[in-house]
């Protein structure tokens, strides 16, 4: 028993080091590669580490006008960020804390994250702050639900819910600095990093080490950062190559992903 307890706690450890270690370097990497794409310099690959060094050691603003609100936005956006990231497989196909939740909770922990992120935006009054506030509960409504939908398809498929296997940013972050900005810009690396662990280990499950052995998790390390790598260098191409969307495109693209969600999911029930 103590056997297990110990190595449930390792697991949530290392689990938690790599998912705070790799999401500013997928990200160093993502912005590096598009610099270079677009035959620019561009920022060096750790960069996003130097950031947070940098704001980790800067004082903080904070608005006469915020509550507590503003100062409990950056701790929940990352704890609830980090739990997300703790629910799913990462390079072991057991998930460290699978057992407090499965899909629904790692859907509800990014909405809850979201939903405090847009508070925070509000919270000072400021005028842009709610413009991107609203702008962000906007395309929520939309993404969240093609979220589920998505992974309920796939559950069904597996026959359980467990697991195991720009300017809207910056308008709603725009009075935070310091520490603070450090917090939800890291949380919000942390969550691209969910995002894409649960595309590549979803669809692309390969190399998940069966358990926490050292041995195959060195190998199923190597294996994820390479699945990312590919994923990061895919969604690089295709920023790159097409021009943003206008926002108002936004909700049309993401009501397709939701029809074809549906679609998927009514047709597991079907056929």
């Amino acid at each position: 028993m103590i056997v297990e307890v110990i190595g449930a706690i390792v697991a949530v450890i290392l689990q938690a080091a790599g998912i705070l270690f790799l999401a500013p370097l997928i990200t160093g990497f993502s912005r590096t590669l598009k610099a270079r794409l677009q035959t620019r310099r561009g920022p060096h690959i750790l960069q996003p580490y130097r950031d947070l060094y940098k704001l980790a050691r800067k004082s903080m603003v904070i608005p006469d006008t915020a509550s507590w609100l503003f100062s409990a936005t950056p701790f929940v956006l990352f704890a609830t960020t980090l739990l997300a990231g703790l629910l799913i497989p990462l390079i072991s196909a057991q998930a460290p804390m699978s057992m407090f939740g499965g899909a629904l909770a790692v859907v509800y922990l990014l909405a809850l994250g979201r939903f405090f992120l847009a508070l925070g935006g509000l919270d000072t009054g400021s005028s842009f702050g709610g413009l991107g506030s609203s702008r962000e509960m906007t395309i929520s409504a939309i993404a969240e639900p093609a979220l589920m939908l998505a992974v309920f398809t796939v559950a069904i498929g597996a026959g359980s819910t467990n697991l195991e296997l720009t300017m809207i940013h910056e308008a709603m972050i725009l009075e935070y600095s310091g520490p603070y900005l450090g917090l939800i810009e890291w949380s919000a690396w942390m969550k691209q990093l969910v995002l894409m662990t649960l595309l590549v280990n979803i669809f692309f499950p390969y190399g998940l080490s069966a358990g926490w052995s050292p041995l195959p998790l060195l190998l199923s390390v190597l294996l994820f950062i390479v699945k990312l790598a590919a994923l990061a260098i895919a969604v690089v191409l295709v920023e790159t190559t097409n021009a943003k969307l206008r926002l108002f495109r936004v909700p049309e693209l993401l009501a397709v992903a939701f029809v074809l969600s549906a679609l998927a999911l009514i047709s597991m029930f079907l056929f």
